[in-house]
C-alpha cells in the first residue's frame, strides 16, 4: 500500500487528505480527511473526517508557537505517508486570510509547514493552482463551490456528508478539505503517469496532466517531486 497526503495550508485554518492507494494499480483503498480551525464550532469528527480546533487563544499567539500547534495537528497519522503535495501561492489567498496578518506572514506559516514534513523525510511536490482546478473539474478558474460540488458528486464514497453537512458550505473549513481532497487526486494520477505509463490513463487525463495551466505554469506531470537526500 502507498499513502500520499495533499494539504491546503491556511494559518487559521487548513485541509489534508491521505489517500491509502493499491501499490500495484494505485487504485483508491481509503481517504482520511483532516483540518484544523480556530472556530470551535466548525470542528467536528466523522467516520473518515476529522476536523481539531487549534486553541481559544490561538489567534494571540506567536507565530512560532501556532506554528508549533498546527504543524503537531498536521503530523497525525502521517508516519508511513510517502509524498505530500501542496497548492501553489494564488494571488487571492492573501484575501483568505487577511485577518491573520500580511501575505509575508502567510508565506512564512506555510514555508515552515513544507519544510516541516520535508525534515519528516516526506517528497513535496508544489502544484500550480490553476493546474489543480483544471483537473478537478476542468476549468481552471474553479471557485470554492465547484470544487466542492466536483467532490461531493464525483466522489460520494469518499466524501464525509455526515460532517460538511453540520458546517457552512463552501469556506473554510469545508472548502479547506475539499481543495486537500483534489490536491491529493492530482498526486495520485500523477504518480499513474510516471510509474503505469499513458496506456492506463484516459486520454482526457494524460491531457490534463500534460497541459500547461499558462504560459507561466509547468504542467502537473513537469511538476518536480523534492526529496531529502
Amino acid at each position: 500500500m502507498i499513502r500520499i497526503a495533499g494539504i491546503d495550508p491556511g494559518m487559521n485554518s487548513t485541509g489534508k487528505c491521505i489517500m491509502s492507494l493499491d501499490d500495484k494499480t494505485l487504485d483508491i483503498i481509503d481517504v482520511q480527511l483532516y483540518g484544523y480551525n480556530k472556530i470551535i464550532k466548525r470542528c467536528l469528527k466523522g467516520q473518515n473526517c476529522q476536523i481539531f480546533h487549534t486553541s481559544t487563544q490561538y489567534t494571540s499567539m506567536n507565530m512560532f508557537d501556532r506554528q508549533n500547534m498546527a504543524y503537531d495537528i498536521l503530523a497525525k497519522d502521517m508516519e508511513d505517508v510517502k509524498h505530500v503535495a501542496f497548492e501553489g501561492y494564488a494571488f487571492g489567498y492573501a484575501d483568505k486570510e487577511k485577518s491573520s496578518g500580511s501575505l509575508l506572514q502567510i508565506g512564512e506559516f506555510v514555508g515552515g509547514m513544507k519544510k516541516f514534513f520535508y525534515d519528516m523525510g516526506k517528497g513535496i511536490i508544489i502544484y500550480p493552482p490553476r493546474t489543480v482546478k483544471k483537473f478537478s473539474s476542468g476549468n481552471g478558474n474553479a471557485g470554492k463551490t465547484m470544487m466542492c460540488e466536483m467532490f461531493a458528486s464525483e466522489y460520494p464514497k469518499w466524501y464525509p456528508s455526515e460532517v460538511f453537512s453540520q458546517l457552512p458550505q463552501f469556506v473554510d473549513p469545508h472548502a479547506d478539505i475539499c481543495d486537500a481532497f483534489w490536491i491529493a487526486h492530482t498526486l495520485r494520477y500523477h504518480l499513474i503517469y510516471e510509474i503505469l505509463g499513458t496506456d492506463t490513463l484516459d486520454k482526457g487525463i494524460v491531457a490534463l496532466l500534460e497541459a500547461k495551466s499558462d504560459k507561466d505554469s509547468d504542467a502537473i506531470v513537469e511538476t518536480e517531486l523534492i526529496i531529502k537526500k
